[in-house]
């Protein structure tokens, strides 16, 4: 088979699928899996997918992300130096949210076990910190949201008045100039607004994709932040408004 023909069969199979692995395109089209590689590399190029960890998903052009079974996987390394450069703020005796989401997931499973307190709406991230001893976890009441590991609904957005905490570390779907930050569902929407009023700092945690992306719902704006941590330089407009409002902002470099 052609390689463009194999490659219209990927983007076939990830229209119906919406994930496509490695393996399994190697199996069905008797190739190496580096051809496959080479194959999602040249469509991530084009911009039809995203390349993740052992497979590819779709590139999603408007407000629907992909389930958290998958958006685990994406840009893991990134996640990674994102959620290492977001340890050094903080310290022992601090007070956190840890808001839900992939980026924060990977600081709850790197966070070290100081004598700290933890609150967060995230299953996995509650599941992630049960362990550790020092570390006093709180986990909200609520609904969980299908298709995703977060607490959501009234119990939830109550859970959050009688808390006032020194540090958020906030996820997000989209960031624009225009729209502000972005979250796929209402629900999530209304439970970041009231972790936002529940914090002094507010840290974003957003990779390079999340850029240019604009979300369903908008949740606040840009300026609502202290500081923002990505992998990558962002766009000259972005760092020039970020001067503008006194936000920081921290590249997290690959140390290789």
């Amino acid at each position: 088979m052609l390689a463009v023909n194999r490659q219209d069969r990927i983007l076939k199979l990830l229209d119906e699928k919406g994930f496509v692995k490695v393996s399994e395109l190697s199996r069905l089209f008797d190739v190496a899996e580096e051809t496959i590689r080479r194959d999602m590399e040249k469509l991530e190029r084009q911009g039809l997918l995203q390349k993740i960890h052992g497979g590819a998903t779709l590139v999603s052009e408007i407000n629907e992300v992909p389930p958290m079974s998958q958006r685990k996987e994406i840009n893991m390394d990134s996640k990674k130096r994102i959620a290492e450069a977001a340890i050094k703020d903080i310290s022992s005796g601090d007070s956190i949210i840890l808001d839900s989401g992939t980026t924060t997931l990977m600081l709850a499973h790197l966070l070290p076990d100081i004598d700290i307190s933890v609150i967060t709406n995230d299953i996995n991230i509650a599941y992630e910190l049960s362990n550790r001893e020092r570390i006093n976890l709180i986990l909200t009441g609520g609904t969980q949201r299908k298709g995703s590991y977060s607490l959501v609904g009234p119990e939830t957005e109550r859970f959050f008045d009688m808390y006032n905490v020194q540090k958020l570390f906030l996820s997000t779907s989209g960031i624009q100039l225009e729209q502000g930050l972005s979250v796929s569902n209402t629900l999530e929407a209304h439970i970041k607004k009231r972790i936002i009023s529940s914090a002094q700092e507010i840290i974003c945690l957003a990779d390079h994709t999340k850029f240019e992306r604009s979300a369903l719902v908008t949740f606040a704006s840009i300026n609502c932040l202290n500081k923002l941590i990505s992998d990558e330089m962002v766009d000259k407009k972005y760092q020039q408004y970020f001067e503008e409002e006194g936000i920081e902002l921290i590249i997290a470099k690959d140390m290789k």
